[in-house]
């Protein structure tokens, strides 16, 4: 069970598996045969389809490509950046702002829904064509994919002491209850700090810009505090 929980937590660990679980399905499956199927073909002839046309010369197999890497480059960069703003800013429930009206917020997630399922049969066709779109289809996707993971990374720093800590005490936190004006309320530290914190800052009239990263590291030394100071 240790090995599994380290596998879980260490993300490197987590990676390796993964590269060594795609190696052996590759091993697997050309054994079976597949290298020598039309599926691993390059390039236009009778071989290569998509959606029953056949790609046979080159200006069709210069569409398709171009196609594949522009769509794969669209499709990681807005996926990147509107997929995790619906799940943390519109889905998750500790988000009590929003940056656009409601029906602006719902007309977003629809066309991101829309485009989705409209573009995955475009897609889906083209992958299962032959290997060689699935190459520039790949190439595209790790291009971008440096761009956006370099920009969620700005301004983070690297340091495995400190995170390790941050994250042993958000788990704590988030499990801890203290009792509100109602001895049979309990209410979670985190929502209290943060509501007290805040009405503290407002009470006393301030009107800096707000440091979203100092406010959070306070409100968990604080949760930490009461949490100690309830046992």
């Amino acid at each position: 069970m240790e090995l599994v929980n380290r596998l879980f937590n260490d993300k490197r660990l987590t990676s390796v598996v993964l590269i060594t679980w795609m190696t052996m399905v590759l091993a697997i499956f050309s054994e079976l045969g597949v290298m020598d199927s039309h599926f691993m073909k390059f390039g236009p002839g009778k071989h290569s389809k998509v959606m029953g046309v056949d790609l046979d010369s080159w200006y069709k197999w210069g569409c398709i490509a171009v196609f594949t890497f522009v769509s794969t480059a669209i499709n990681s960069f807005v996926g990147d950046a509107i997929m995790p703003w619906i799940q943390n800013t519109v889905q998750d429930h500790k988000t009590r702002f929003l940056p656009y009206s409601k029906f602006t917020c719902i007309m977003i997630t629809q066309i991101w829904t829309l485009y989705c399922c409209v573009m995955s049969v475009f897609a889906l066709f083209v992958m299962l064509s032959q290997v060689d779109f699935l190459l520039i289809r790949i190439c595209a996707d790790l291009l971008v994919n440096v761009y956006t993971s370099l920009a969620f990374m700005k301004g983070k720093t690297v340091d495995p002491e400190r995170y390790d800590a941050w994250m042993k005490m958000d788990g704590q936190i988030h499990s801890c209850f203290i009792n509100g004006p109602d001895p049979n309320v309990s209410i979670p530290i985190t929502s209290h700090v943060a509501t007290s914190h805040d009405a503290e800052k407002n009470s006393k009239g301030y009107c800096e810009e707000p440091d979203f990263h100092r406010d959070g590291v306070e409100r968990e030394m604080t949760a930490m505090a009461l949490l100690k100071g309830t046992n």
